[in-house]
């Protein structure tokens, strides 16, 4: 009975000392315990995942980014090497801008996150994008997220010459179809204007002329967000607020003069003074004609 339970012992003990062996290939945890006097031996033994996964986490699949700069942040497992391409959407082609790897185990494989800033400037600048991901080995994996850079900024550019209506630049701003500009008070969200749908010059800017005198909006500073859209509607949370001032400009009294005299602007005093010249005018030349018709009668 006891050269049994000596041998079924070693057998356990070889059992165990051959899986150490294997132990750096396949687990990453391993231990194994005998109780004094007994035949049973405990292996404790935690497998390896071998599968590659890889997930882009950021930027996400349709989305909008405001700006030029990109964070990036992948998950992945099962892998030591990402290896990334970047395409730009090029009148609807994907077009391969950059391909790079990063290293992300030096022996064996790694489960974790990448994480990284791409600067787009480095390539097209504001537009769509694809950006791929692979994992490197026997099985790999891929992932990719399709995604639109753009932009949007307005500033006040002076005022309407006749009116004093403020007006506004919408910079250049890829990636936006229009705008809606509404008008606050300077220091409450009370609207007094708007909104305002303005079509967006995506290559160039847009001048906006805001009515304030059609509006008779007094005269004070107010401020002017301006919120941008995409041309599926969808909100680009790339709002701006920018303030403006606005003075009433002063339009003389015009009367109604008909139409032959309404384009010639005369305020009432303008009347007035023409009009006293020209009873002037007819009182000289009564008393010329009553002059002239005198001398005759003496004759």
């Amino acid at each position: 009975m006891k050269k049994t339970t000596k041998i079924i012992g070693s057998l356990g003990l070889m059992a165990a000392l051959s899986v150490s062996a294997f132990a750096p290939v396949m687990a990453d945890d391993l231990t194994y315990s005998a109780t004094p006097g007994s035949q049973d031996i405990t292996i404790n033994l935690t497998v390896q995942a071998t599968t590659a996964v890889v997930t882009i986490i950021t930027p996400e699949d349709g989305s909008t980014i405001v700006g030029t700069d990109v964070p990036v942040r992948v998950s992945y497992g099962g892998t030591n090497q990402l290896d990334y391409k970047l395409y730009y959407i090029d009148n609807g082609t994907p077009v391969l801008s950059s391909e790079f790897s990063h290293v992300v185990a030096e022996s064996g494989v790694a489960t974790g996150e990448d994480t990284f800033m791409l600067d787009l400037d480095d390539y097209h600048g504001y537009g769509e994008y694809i950006l791929k991901v692979k994992t490197v080995g026997a099985d790999p994996a891929e992932a990719s997220s399709r995604f639109n850079a753009v932009a949007f900024d307005f500033e006040p550019r002076g005022k309407e010459e006749s009116t004093n209506n403020p007006i506004v630049t919408i910079l250049e701003s890829p990636g936006t179809k229009y705008s809606k500009m509404t008008v606050y008070k300077l220091n409450s969200d009370e609207k007094v204007l708007g909104p305002i749908t303005v079509a967006v010059n995506e290559n160039g800017e847009t001048d906006v002329t805001l009515p304030f005198a059609q509006n008779n909006i007094p005269a004070g500073t107010y401020k002017v967000k301006g919120e941008p859209y995409d041309a599926n509607d969808n909100h680009i949370n790339a709002d701006k607020i920018r303030q403006v001032t606005y003075t009433p400009a002063t339009v003389p009294d015009v009367p109604d003069t008909g139409s032959f005299f309404a384009d010639m602007n005369l305020s009432n005093s303008d009347l007035v003074s023409t009009g006293l010249a020209m009873l002037f005018l007819c009182v000289l030349f009564l008393i010329l004609a009553v002059a002239k018709k005198t001398r005759k009668s003496r004759r």
